[in-house]
């Protein structure tokens, strides 16, 4: 398990770096090339707009139909994946690891709260297995039950037209505002980039070393 919450922690640091390194990049052109930033927010919207969102669920209800047709492979595959997760993360389950790792954050702040980071992500992973492990079973059982649950799902966390065009709006008057103050905007956000970025680095740095 230190193995892999040391692969975790340095993929994290890395994510991190590459966030942060294009958040200095968009404050930057925010500050000095404005045209280029919106350039580049309209392509964004473009390309995540509700508009877009919405088409990519017919694809989504497609997926659900070819899951239930071959419901022996997939549960399958859900059962063995979820099975596999469940016995590697079990056998370390302690229930009062995190409480400890909590009361310990006042001595040493930075390393317990990685480590309760760590270990609450690890718990939700075990969440998320016997889920799928649930599923899996569901699938490869009864899949009518399956493509009920999938229907309701689809249902309860469908964009309305509506919701989709009030999120439009708030998305134009945002942009609008950012584009008429850039200067105090772009200021901002790139002091804190800079910050973050920094602190990034020597994390890299002092992890590299180590």
């Amino acid at each position: 398990m230190q193995i892999f919450y040391a692969m975790l922690l340095e993929a994290g640091k890395i994510l991190a770096f590459v966030l942060v390194s294009f958040a200095f990049l968009v404050s930057a052109l925010i500050l000095v090339r404005p045209a280029w930033a919106q350039a580049l927010n309209a392509s964004f919207n473009r390309s995540f707009s509700t508009r877009f969102m919405a088409r990519g669920m017919n694809i989504e209800f497609t997926t659900t139909e070819k899951i239930i047709k071959h419901h022996f492979i997939f549960g399958a595959l859900f059962i063995f994946g979820s099975a596999f997760i469940l016995w590697s993360l079990m056998g370390s389950f302690s229930p009062g690891r995190v409480v400890t790792y909590l009361a310990g954050s006042i001595t040493h702040p930075t390393h317990r709260w990685l480590e309760t980071g760590l270990e609450i992500f690890s718990r939700l992973m075990v969440f998320g297995a016997w889920v799928g492990l649930i599923s899996g079973i569901t699938l490869l059982t009864r899949p009518e039950w399956f493509s009920q649950c999938t229907q309701k799902l689809d249902q309860s966390f469908w964009v309305k037209k509506e919701t989709s065009g009030a999120l439009d709006k708030s998305h134009d008057s945002i942009d609008s505002w950012v584009w008429r103050n850039h200067v105090s905007v772009g200021l901002v956000l790139l002091i804190g980039s800079t910050g973050l970025l920094v602190f990034c680095v020597q994390a890299l740095i002092s992890g590299g070393l180590n």
